[in-house]
């Protein structure tokens, strides 16, 4: 059925890496065949997060239910307060349909900080969307939300500045 080749005789009786040299030009790639890493410090977040996608695939965690502007409940039954977020009484109701439309049933990724837990024990975290949005910072920029300043956690410098900026 098919063509069949057969080799008299090897015609190749000298080093190829020798043969290779004498050739007056020679191809080399200047991309190696290994991809390129970015640096530990480039976007270190972004990698942290791509990185959790890609551990977690289809079993991500979803936000099932919205408690109130500051606490949400998981799929897995946990209940999470979202870190640096106080709930103000007269926006109550304008954040929970906002965090409904936008989180719920949503894949999202958990950040926690040094505090892990408040005095009810509820865990504190950082919530970002698939898409990493970080959205304890979308609330307070939206005006919805007060900030919790009542404790130390890496972001409560951004988020007073984002509350200045909101007031204005």
């Amino acid at each position: 059925m098919g063509t069949e080749y057969e080799f008299l005789h090897d015609t190749l009786n000298r080093d190829v890496a020798t043969a290779i040299e004498q050739l007056p030009y020679q191809f080399k790639d200047p991309l190696s065949l290994i991809k390129k890493q970015t640096p530990v410090n480039f976007f270190p977040l972004a990698q942290k997060l791509t990185r959790r996608v890609r551990q977690c695939g289809k079993s991500a965690l979803r936000v099932k239910e919205i408690l109130s502007p500051e606490k949400v409940r998981l799929s897995n039954g946990l209940s999470i307060k979202l870190i640096g977020i106080k709930s103000e009484p007269f926006t109550y109701d304008k954040a929970v349909v906002y965090l409904t439309e936008k989180i719920k049933d949503k894949r999202i990724f958990l950040k926690s900080d040094k505090k892990k837990h408040d005095e009810e024990n509820i865990l504190l975290c950082d919530l970002y969307l698939e898409n990493k949005t970080f959205v304890n910072a979308y609330l307070i920029k939206s005006g919805l939300v007060g900030i919790d300043s009542s404790y130390e956690y890496k972001c409560k410098v951004k988020f007073l500045n984002m509350g200045e900026l909101v007031e204005c």
